[in-house]
């Protein structure tokens, strides 16, 4: 997940964080409801004492607390490094006014402050059940020319998702197309980290959704991979020219039968494939094994088609 992480902050964030630091609104207070546990997610508040964080030129107060949300979890991450990630409960007002549910890896906010930090390190109390403690974050450094590339950031670094949400948001941009969608009801993990529907393509005839392991980021870094379905199509057969390439047939939920396709080069793409009512359905994902595409593919069928 590293590599994949540190390739598309290299590609967009690195020319953000630069210049000298931003005067922020009001530190906001940070949460934790207890100490955290080693391996999971772990849940934590960024409270804001103002109502409205749309005020600030040229950086709105909500950019500036998504700057120190990224900032804190670097240190947090830091203090507690088996933790994989932490979900921020963003509220305005006191508390009041939810902003929403903001997820980042110890990976991500890791890789950043590690190579971009150029802020001098603070210290910040941070409430951890009912004690507070002191805990040492760097600050990005956002002026300047840097800040439209920042804003630009904040745009797409939207708030969790849950998969009904996603599933609505998608079904919305596939009117287009005049064939059955299948689309899990559940959210899709790959390393445990939810994976993110976004619309590439709706036609008639068929229709592409893209499977990414970031909110927001459509880069390649951030791609796992994609679900298609394809009026007339024909499922994958083998190729001398890729000789190495794996094919295996696969039974489906409901007794569909189906097709495992791993083929390899820089990174392997897996895909699981099958045909219903004319119509071929894919599943792929960069270096997926095959019983998780299959697991994917059952949990489509399984949602029955919309």
């Amino acid at each position: 997940m590293k590599p994949k992480l540190m390739g598309w902050l290299l590609a967009v964030i690195l020319p953000v964080l630069m210049g000298q630091t931003l005067p922020a609104s009001s530190p906001p207070t940070v949460r934790l409801a207890g100490t955290p546990t080693p391996g999971a997610w772990f849940p934590a508040q960024l409270i804001a004492s103002e109502t409205s964080t749309t005020q600030g030129r040229p950086l709105r107060i909500y950019d500036q607390h998504i700057a120190q949300m990224f900032a804190v979890t670097g240190g947090l991450c830091r203090q507690f490094p088996k933790v994989q990630g932490w979900r921020w409960d963003y509220r305005a007002g006191g508390g009041t006014l939810p902003m929403g549910e903001f997820r980042i890896p110890c990976d991500m906010a890791d890789t950043m402050l590690e190579s971009f930090g150029k802020g001098r390190t603070q210290t910040i109390p941070v409430q951890i059940g009912k004690q507070s403690q002191n805990l040492r974050v760097t600050p990005l450094n956002l002026t300047g020319e840097q800040i439209p590339r920042w804003l630009e950031v904040t745009a797409n670094f939207r708030p969790w998702v849950n998969s009904a949400g996603q599933v609505r948001q998608i079904m919305s941009a596939l009117k287009p197309t005049k064939i059955p969608v299948f689309l899990p009801s559940e959210p899709l993990q790959a390393g445990g980290i939810q994976l993110f529907f976004t619309n590439e393509a709706a036609k008639p005839n068929s229709y592409e959704i893209g499977l990414y392991v970031f909110p927001g980021c459509t880069a390649g870094a951030c791609t796992f991979g994609s679900l298609r379905g394809e009026r007339g199509g024909k499922l994958s057969n083998p190729s001398k020219e890729f000789p190495k390439d794996t094919y295996e047939k696969v039974t489906l939920a409901g007794g569909v039968r189906g097709q495992f396709v791993n083929s390899c080069g820089a990174y392997c793409t897996a895909m699981v494939e099958w045909v219903n009512n004319g119509v071929l359905y894919q599943i792929t994902g960069k270096n997926a094994d095959r019983d998780g595409l299959v697991r994917y593919a059952n949990t489509a069928i399984q949602a029955g088609a919309r």
